[in-house]
């Protein structure tokens, strides 16, 4: 159902009630002022926002979220591939079971987990906690 200003939906139980919003496939729904998904039990709640693939969610505002079970529920926040989450302002979470929590941290591969810190970066379980200062 297109409840939303020009709002465009494309297959089977979709919804796009957000103002140019756009829900394609099957059961997902855009309530984001020009969000989109694509694919199957995809949800696009922030402006701007994207979700692609399969049980993707889209919440953070310019988020985007692609492969299957992931959550970008921050501002400008990234996910890609399966069962992550980027709760972190511009974080990004790429591989399987990832978490990035610290503002603009990235955590990539497997099982890896940024919390609370500013510019962090894990990758699969072994961490660099800062690149910007010469730790390593």
């Amino acid at each position: 159902m297109a409840s939303g200003s020009q709002a465009l939906v494309v297959g089977n139980q979709n919804t796009a009630s957000g103002t140019n919003s756009t829900a394609v496939g099957y059961a997902s729904s855009s309530s984001g002022t020009n969000s989109s998904t694509l694919g199957g039990l995809n949800s696009a709640t922030g402006a701007n926002s994207t979700a692609v693939g399969y049980a993707n969610s889209s919440n953070g505002t310019s988020s985007t979220a692609i492969g299957d079970s992931n959550t970008a529920n921050a501002n400008q926040s990234t996910v890609v591939g399966f069962s992550n989450t980027a709760n972190g302002v511009s974080s990004i979470a790429a591989g399987a079971n990832n978490t990035a929590s610290g503002i603009s941290s990235i955590a990539l591969g497997y099982q890896a987990s940024t919390q609370g810190i500013t510019g962090k970066m894990a990758i699969a379980n072994a961490q660099i906690t800062s690149l910007g200062d010469n730790q390593y």
